[in-house]
């Protein structure tokens, strides 16, 4: 079984917590600094609830700075999320309870400020200051709500952890890489050789005008004319595959 993220249109989310129990301050300052990364860094967990419909499990604060991004700026509309089924559920479900039991058993505030602590020393600072406005709301909610949030953090930092090599940023490479960089995660990514040429020569000729500033951006203007009409050369399938072979393989300039 490979527990993996894939993109995720916002508004086909809904979360079982309002969003009036988030303070807009904190959602406007997350939605910042999501639009300043063109995404976020800690993917959501959700469950499909019906067709290409979903329901937040953990990251209800994350989904509404994402809403509130999207808001703000109507070309960012998907995120990443771990979209569990059935079976994955469960184990979503025991990992967290263990999580939550193993903190039960040590001091909840001490325990979450030593990793905090941790993070910050591996100069993660966007993401320190998420994880600490989240242990501000600690204090304000109800103790049910407390543990909750107290295991989603847990499984938050696990996966930063995960995360730690950094990788080249996509956009960034599309904006940077020479052209022949380009050839081997355009291919990766299955497409065709024919196809690859075509994609890099419209790429190169676009971001001589000016840089891509989005993925959107880039997929918008990678546009070839066949007959009367105009058609894409990267279309939003293509992007997603190339995005999860670029999550998997580390490239460099």
């Amino acid at each position: 079984m490979t527990f993996k993220t894939s993109l995720v249109d916002i508004d086909k989310i809904t979360s079982p917590i309002k969003r009036s129990h988030f303070s807009e301050a904190d959602l406007e300052k997350l939605a910042q600094l999501i639009l300043q990364l063109n995404g976020i860094v800690q993917p959501l967990v959700v469950k499909e609830v019906s067709l290409e419909k979903y329901e937040v499990i953990e990251g209800d604060f994350q989904f509404y700075g994402a809403l509130k991004a999207w808001e703000i700026d109507d070309d960012f509309e998907m995120i990443r999320a771990f979209i569990v089924n059935e079976q994955e559920n469960k184990l979503v479900e025991q990992q967290i309870n263990l999580l939550g039991q193993l903190n039960s058993d040590n001091n909840s505030s001490n325990q979450l400020e030593n990793k905090v602590e941790i993070i910050s020393n591996s100069n993660l600072e966007i993401r320190v200051d998420n994880l600490e406005n989240r242990l501000h709301r600690l204090a304000e909610i109800s103790e049910t709500n407390l543990d909750k949030q107290v295991k989603a953090l847990e499984w938050q930092i696990k996966k930063i952890n995960e995360q730690m090599p950094s990788k080249l940023d996509l956009l960034k490479s599309f904006n940077e890489l020479e052209a022949e960089k380009l050839i081997y995660p355009l291919q990766s990514a299955g497409i065709n050789s024919k196809e690859v040429d075509k994609i890099i020569t419209c790429i190169v000729d676009q971001r001589k005008k000016k840089p891509f500033n989005s993925l959107v951006d880039l997929m918008e203007r990678s546009k070839v004319s066949q007959g009367k009409k105009k058609v894409r050369l990267i279309t939003e399938a293509k992007l997603i595959k190339i995005m999860d072979c670029w999550a998997k393989t580390a490239f460099s300039l």
